[in-house]
């Protein structure tokens, strides 16, 4: 018999509502929020930003109020794949990176690996600043992924996108002190999908 396809996980994407994702994967021809089938609401493929709709996902929403960096560090939090077990779908967990903002136009520059578009980028105080747009696979020298220039969906473009979509983003808790990447992990690790 042919080889049965089994799910990859090719992206990230983020809660907005307790049953709706963003992602920066402006197309996919099956797409699931896990091991959830999804269906897609709305494509952009200007900016690259998809929104899928996962019935019965009770997702935790991701706060979206805009970030004060312009540039400077980020931390970036997306689901990557780990080895599958006997043909299972292979189960992802949240990775977080650091890097740094370059802006005109926005850049993440870190160290991410393929399935990050979609992820979540942060400023060092847990603000939201965008999206992890697609690029082309990262290139891994001896099995490592040096820092690449991603482009960045900005927070603004993301919130525009789903405002003109009929999905209000959770406000942002305010401006507060400069916490760890551990930190911005811990309190967004739960709005992120493979």
């Amino acid at each position: 018999p042919p080889p049965v396809a089994r799910p990859t996980v090719v992206a990230s994407g983020v809660a907005v509502g307790p049953d709706r994702i963003i992602t920066a994967l402006s197309r996919c021809a099956d797409p699931k929020v896990g091991a959830r089938a999804a269906r897609v609401v709305k494509a952009d493929d200007a900016s690259g930003l998809m929104l899928l709709d996962a019935p019965g996902l009770g997702a935790k929403p991701l706060p979206m109020g805009a970030g004060a960096a312009a540039d400077g560090v980020i931390v970036a939090l997306y689901a990557a794949a780990r080895a599958g077990v006997n043909n299972a779908a292979p189960p992802a967990e949240v990775m977080a990176a650091t890097g740094e903002l370059l802006a005109s136009p926005a850049r993440a520059l870190a160290p991410l690996q393929g399935e990050a578009p979609g992820g979540a980028v942060f400023d060092r105080n847990g603000g939201f600043v965008g999206l992890v747009g697609a690029a082309k696979a990262p290139t891994r020298i001896a099995g490592v992924v040096p820092q690449t220039a991603w482009p960045v969906v900005e927070a603004r473009k993301v919130t525009a996108f789903l405002e003109a979509n009929g999905v209000r983003s959770e406000p942002a808790p305010g401006a507060g002190q400069t916490r760890s990447t551990a930190d911005i992990a811990a309190a967004a690790r739960a709005s992120i999908y493979p």
